[in-house]
Order: C-alpha cells, then structure tokens, then sequence
C-alpha cells in the first residue's frame, strides 16, 4: 500500500498507525481522479490506519460503540456490523460496489480474511472422514493458540486435520473470487482491467517446528503468490521465475494505471519491465522482517537464491541455498556469502533510512532513543 518496507513505515516493529506522512496508493490514486474504495475484514489494518486512507470502505471490524446492550444487540442482529463476516459477504459487497462504479476509472482492493485462524470453512469443502477428535471440528483462536505452544502434543493425524481444514478455507476463498471474475464479465470488466492477486504471508505447518505465521522468516510464510492478469483477457500467459518484493506492487499499479510518480519515493522499482519482455531487469535483492512472536527476524534474498537470516536479540545468522534446499532444511556453511548477505542486508537499512528522512518520519523506537538521549545530555549538563 505505500510500496516502502517496515524500516521506513515501522508497522510490524513499533506499535501505532501508518505514518501520515507516508502516502499510500489509495492517496495516489485518488489525487489522479480514480474512484478508490476498500472491501475487507482485518482488524490489524484498521489499527495500522490503512482503511482511514479510503475515501470508501467496507470494513471489518467496525469500530465498537461501546459495551452496552445495545452495541451488543447491533452486533449480533444487523449484518453491517458484524465482528467477523464470511468471504462470501465479503464478496456480496465487493461486487455491490464494482456494480454501482463499473462506468469509472476505479482502484479496488479486495482483502480476503479467509485462509486464516479460526479455521472454520463450509461444510460442502470438509471432509469429515479425516477429523480429528484431539482437534475437534474446527480450529478456534484457543486451539491455535495450543498448537502453537505444543500443548498438548500433537499426532500426525491432528496435524492432517488442521492443514486440510486450512486448504478447504482456500478452497472457499478461490469459490469466492470465481464469484468475483464472473461479475467482472458480466459487467464487461474483466478483458479491460488489470487484476492482482497476491498475499500478506503464508502458513506454517511444523515445517520448522512452528505452527500458524508470526515466528519465522522462513520461505513457508514468506514466499506468496504474485499473479498479475492485463487486459486482454490470460491468453499471452507467462511466468517469470524471479524473487521480488510485494512492496514492488505500489510502483507497479501506478505504473500500470498512468499516474505519474517518483521512483526516488519507493523502496523497489516497478515490476512492469518484467512483463514487458525486460528478462535482463535487474535483480534487487528482498529484505523482509517484522516477526510478532519471540524475537525479530530479518532476513534478505539475494543472488537470485541465497538466503541469509538474522534473528535480532541472539544474534543467530543462517544462510540457505533456495535453489538446492527450497525447504531451508540445511544451513550453510558458507563464510564469504554470509558476510555479503550481511553487507547487503546494512546497505537497504541504510537506504530505508534515507527514505524516512525524505518523508520526514521518526519511528518510535527512534523518538524514545531521541528522548533518552535529551534526558542524559540534560542531566550532564550540556542542554537546558
């Protein structure tokens, strides 16, 4: 949404919102005469301020009105207000909206809760044959919160059980953007607009002894999908075998809508000359962080294979070769290559910080480091 990463912005590694003075896509967009709106459900983009940035937004959760009667009644009696609606409302008001907008030019975002905890799909996608009686018949957040800590331990058969429940949520969101295409064709949409699927994160089942996402940088919660389909319909489809960020996808869009932009302003350059035929485009390498549980992690892709991963309080690096090891099973012993993942990895902190520095922002953790610092050189004396 602003195409910089979490060391400029700082959301995933301080608390608070978005930075006001980072613009977002959906500012961009509308400035340039685009209709902009949001459909969604997820509680961590509103608390970042993201959907503030709409001009229109169907967001979940709303903010509470209090705990009273009342709100509670609103709550559980009209459908607008719901806590948590299914992807198939999600998709109800998606396609009310692009109905009612279909005859201008518009930036539509379309954020999926589902595949995601609680695990509790439709029944028409479960088989229940495979249930697991440790389990129960769904996962809630109390269950994925004792997975997650392995108590009590859990049988290779529960552990079948909770990833087809995850894979029958992804086959409920896919029924759900089928919806989706087919009211595009209808509304004469589909062949002259370019649509962008991709992810946040993906989801860890005790591939590296971890369950659910937020404790790892390792490629199962990392490596997403990025599938852009242009105008014209699919029939010149290709895939790039190539590692990019997703923070890429805001020079990107704007590439692809004609608004007019600054590289200088973005982390990573549009990906339009790889689609455009540019196979000699080069290659950046991508730096991801902010892991929620334990400790934080930053990790950088770069060469085109090589993986280096550093956890930030214990100091513990790994390096992986992801073209041998694409499951990132066996670390490398590999001195020179681990100090150039270190080097590069130095190099885009250094370049996020001058992209603070242009937008004028001082994330937190730097606030109270400024704070602290006044506060020593008041008490020796040298500022009053």
């Amino acid at each position: 949404m602003t195409g910089v990463g979490p060391f400029t912005h700082g959301l995933g590694l301080t608390s608070g919102p978005l930075p006001a003075a980072i613009p977002t896509i959906t500012d961009r967009m509308a400035e340039t005469g685009y209709q902009v709106a949001a459909v969604g459900s997820n509680p961590y983009i509103r608390l970042a301020g993201l959907v503030d940035r709409f001009p229109w937004a169907h967001w979940h959760p709303y903010l509470p009105y209090g705990k009273g009667f009342g709100s509670r009644l609103v709550t559980a009696k009209i459908d607008y207000y719901l806590w948590n609606p299914t992807s198939s409302q999600l998709t109800g008001w998606a396609i009310d909206w692009l109905s009612e907008n279909r005859d201008s030019p518009f930036f539509f975002w379309l954020h999926y809760y589902d595949p995601h905890v609680p695990y509790d799909p439709p029944a028409e996608f479960v088989n229940r044959k495979l249930e697991d009686p440790q389990i129960g018949s769904f996962v809630d957040w109390d269950r994925a919160n004792a997975l997650r800590a392995g108590v009590p331990p859990t049988t290779a058969k529960a552990r079948r059980w909770v990833r087809h429940l995850y894979d029958a949520e992804v086959r409920y969101v896919d029924q759900n953007l089928e919806r989706i295409f087919a009211t595009l064709e209808e509304l004469k949409l589909f062949d002259d607009s370019w649509i962008i699927l991709t992810s946040d994160h993906g989801e860890e089942f005790f591939d590296h002894g971890g369950y659910e996402h937020g404790q790892s940088l390792y490629n199962e919660l990392i490596n997403v999908p990025l599938m852009i389909k242009p105008p014209g319909g699919t029939a010149a489809r290709q895939e790039i075998d190539r590692v990019v960020s997703t923070t890429a996808a805001t020079p990107t869009i704007l590439d692809l809508a004609g608004v007019r932009y600054d590289p200088q302003d973005f982390a990573y350059p549009s990906l339009r000359p790889l689609f455009d035929g540019g196979s000699e485009t080069e290659s950046y390498p991508v730096v991801s962080t902010g892991v929620r549980f334990f400790e934080n992690w930053d990790s950088i892709i770069f060469d085109g294979a090589f993986k280096y991963i550093r956890r930030e309080v214990s100091g513990t690096e790994e390096l992986y070769d992801l073209a041998a090891d694409p499951l990132e099973q066996t670390p490398l012993d590999d001195r020179e290559r681990m100090t150039r993942g270190r080097k590069l990895l130095h190099r885009h902190l250094e370049a996020a910080k001058s992209l603070r520095e242009r937008y004028g922002v001082v994330r937190e953790d730097e606030k109270e480091m400024n704070q602290n610092t006044r506060r020593l050189l008041e008490s020796l004396g040298y500022i009053q």
